[in-house]
């Protein structure tokens, strides 16, 4: 049994609960992060035996407090998990008398280049690899992860500005295009969720990079007529890009 197996995750698909109750659970969360290495390293990047909720914590429930937070969404509204699979909503939440639609998707840095003299992944997949080696070591470089081969290189060296802004915004721009391929039910709000931007620069910055992701990911394929809105963030910004 890992240690994220013993906790008691409270969240069902298809039933409603409160912001509140949400952030209950993410303090308690919290605290026992601190007491087990393990349990933090497993939320992270979950390991053979984990349970399935880290994934719907991460990709949807951490996004949704970010909303909330950033709203100032009232913790006595409540929301929706939708059931595994559905074609709609991800998350319905219900506040101030309405109801909005929420579809999330995550973005990381893509650290492919032009001149690269590797062929390297990108996303989720490097994002995992990164998790994984600062659970084992403790610490991840500052240059860019990539793979050739098989074999994970990064760069020991300080990145420059020019090269992190590309790579946060190549890895915006490839997140929405993906999402705007998809099909879904009308009028969702579209979060994306930024994972590591928040270390990059200030929120002008953070407002900038994702309005100039999101007019290129436009060019690149037509925005869909299921999204109401686009909301980009992490745990610091929220840019309403409309």
């Amino acid at each position: 049994m890992t240690p994220a197996s013993e906790i008691a995750f409270p969240f069902e698909r298809a039933s409603a609960y409160s912001i509140a109750e949400l952030k209950t659970f993410e303090s308690d969360l919290h605290e026992k992060r601190l007491k087990s290495p393990a349990l933090s390293n497993e939320l992270r990047a979950p390991i053979t035996g984990s349970p399935s909720w880290i994934a719907l914590r991460n990709k949807e429930l951490i996004p949704l407090i970010y909303y909330a937070n950033h709203m100032s969404v009232s913790d006595s509204a409540r929301f929706i998990i939708a059931p595994y699979g559905h074609p709609g909503a991800d998350i319905r939440l219900y506040y101030s008398g309405e109801t909005e639609n929420l579809q999330m998707t995550t973005a990381y840095a893509d650290w492919r280049f032009p001149d690269a003299n590797v062929p390297t992944k990108h996303g989720g997949h490097l994002h995992r690899h990164e998790t994984e080696i600062l659970n084992r070591e403790g610490i991840v470089g500052w240059g860019p992860l990539t793979e050739s081969n098989g074999k994970l290189l990064q760069e020991r060296r300080m990145v420059s500005t020019v090269e992190r802004d590309a790579a946060h915004f190549n890895g915006l721009v490839q997140a929405l295009v993906n999402k705007f391929k998809k099909k879904c039910e009308p009028e969702c709000t579209l979060l994306v969720l930024a994972v590591g931007y928040f270390e990059g620069g200030t929120r002008e910055w953070f407002g900038r990079l994702a309005c100039s992701a999101v007019r290129t990911a436009r060019k690149q394929v037509s925005q869909p007529s299921w999204i109401k809105r686009i909301c980009i963030l992490d745990q610091g910004f929220c840019i309403d890009s409309g």
